[in-house]
């Protein structure tokens, strides 16, 4: 279950902050960012699945459109930080992904973080699964240290049966689907 969502430099949205239960509610009058708020949760489900540039076309947007309206022209950084609870092997376990975009020219950068958070496996309590970014190879599986990416690391990468957290991640955000 999606827990919360602290979206940054999206759209209309500057800085945001949502919690979510249950069952999730979005009320407001028109343009205070209830759709847009979709299409972020839309634009996290579609970057296991599929490639950016792919989902841009489809919704008919282009990076610019992407980018917050309130940067000042300092052309920060798309930034997504959501958490989730997930109940593996009968222990509730929380996940944070972190998932940014930086679509600074000529060319975009994808960087990501994928954590359990209060892990009991593990004495450090926060243990790092997937770490990717462009400048340095982090935890990334070998076989994608050299790769170009143009999505999340979950939509190429091949989680075994005993990545369960990576596993439970992926299936939720494939499967969820946003209407805006």
């Amino acid at each position: 279950m999606l827990v919360n969502m602290r979206l940054k430099y999206f759209k209309s949205i500057q800085d945001m902050f949502i919690k979510f239960t249950q069952l999730t509610v979005l009320i407001g009058g028109n343009s205070s960012g209830k759709t847009t708020i979709l299409q972020a949760l839309d634009f996290l489900s579609s970057a296991v699945t599929r490639e950016i540039p792919e989902y841009l076309r489809e919704q008919g947007w282009s990076f610019d459109d992407l980018k917050s309206k309130f940067d000042d022209g300092n052309n920060k950084p798309i930034e997504f930080t959501t958490e989730y609870k997930f109940k593996i092997d009968g222990i509730e376990k929380l996940i944070r992904w972190w998932f940014s975009v930086d679509f600074k020219n000529p060319e975009w950068k994808i960087y990501e973080k994928i954590e359990i958070v209060n892990d009991d496996d593990d004495d450090t309590k926060t243990r790092i699964l997937v770490l990717h970014s462009p400048e340095s190879s982090g935890t990334v599986p070998e076989t994608f240290k050299n790769f170009d990416f143009q999505s999340s690391i979950l939509k190429y990468y091949k989680i075994s049966e005993d990545e369960k957290e990576l596993m439970a991640l992926k299936q939720f955000l494939a499967s969820s689907t946003f209407y805006g």
